[in-house]
Parts: C-alpha cells; structure tokens; sequence
C-alpha cells in the first residue's frame, strides 16, 4: 500500500457542509470523498504535470478545465500563455494570444467570450453551450495536433494489441 501524508486544508463552512451532505448520501467517509475529489481534478490536470507537453497539445485539458482555472486562480492571458507556450519552439504548435484572451474571457464571463468568439469566427454563438463552441473553434484551427494526438493513440493500441497477440500466441505454444 502506498504511503499517505496528512495535510491539513481550510474549506469555507458552506464546502464542507457541502462535503459532508455529499458523503452521508453516498454512504462513504469524509476522507474518501475528498480523495476521490482530489483524484479526479489531478486526472483533469494530469498534462500540466509534464513539462513536455506544451502550446496545442495542451488545448484538451484546457477545454475540459481552463475556464474553472481561469476563474479560480485569477488567471489572465499573459499567465495563461506562460504556463501553455512558455519554452515552445515549434511556432505551428503555439496557441495565440487571441485564443487564449477567449479561454481567459471564458473563465470570467460567458457572454464577453461568446461576443468575442463570434466576431473572431463571423459567426454567431447561439443557443451552443460556448465550451462545445470554443472546442469547435480549436479543434477546427488547431487541427494538426489534434491529428498527430489521434494519430499516436491510434499507433498505441494497434502496438499493444500486436503484443498481445504475440504473448497469446506464445502461450498457446507452450500450452
């Protein structure tokens, strides 16, 4: 079993009573709640922790949780393009600076964002929730990641799946 560290965090009344509420109704312990809440937003900034991984590879994790940490941590777009681009020598892979202002505008208000996005795009940003929105937009300008990530991950599992079939085969050669 790995080893635990206690540490102590200060919550606001209303988050632990919110804690609490949670954990009674699911029948589990305080203790574990606050893991599983920890474990589950370290998985969504799991790519923040790789110093590797940088510019637009970074545009999924930013869609699945920029706008809480813009919000949260106060973070404007000269930090946001710090943390994303610093140390980034491949031009084609920096996000710019106009897309980080929407994700940070994002974090702050969805309607400046979604004026923002629509003037950027000549497009209106109707009823579409603005995440699905700027992830259509991203995904859309940054198309080249988005395939060489694919690309990678299709590679992975034809290679883990080759293994496999090698190690089932050897089995049955020994069987």
């Amino acid at each position: 079993m790995a080893k635990k560290q206690h540490v102590s965090v200060r919550l606001a009344e209303a988050d632990h009573r919110k804690m609490k509420d949670i954990a009674k109704r699911l029948g589990v312990k305080e203790s574990d709640l606050f893991r599983f809440i920890i474990k589950n937003s370290l998985n969504k900034l799991l790519p923040f922790q790789d110093d590797h991984i940088r510019g637009a590879d970074l545009i999924p994790a930013l869609l699945d949780c920029g706008q809480d940490l813009t919000r949260y941590f106060d973070l404007d777009s000269e930090q946001l393009d710090l943390i994303v681009n610093a140390g980034l020598e491949e031009a084609g892979k920096r996000i710019e600076k106009d897309d980080l202002d929407i994700l940070a505008l994002a974090g702050a208000s969805d309607h400046c964002a979604r004026v923002r996005l629509a003037a950027m795009t000549n497009a209106p940003v109707l009823e579409q929730d603005l995440v699905t929105a700027l992830k259509h937009y991203l995904v859309a300008k940054y198309l080249h990641t988005f395939n060489m990530l694919n690309q990678l991950t299709q590679d992975s599992i034809i290679k883990t799946q080759t293994v496999l079939k090698t190690q089932q085969i050897k089995e049955n050669q020994y069987a």
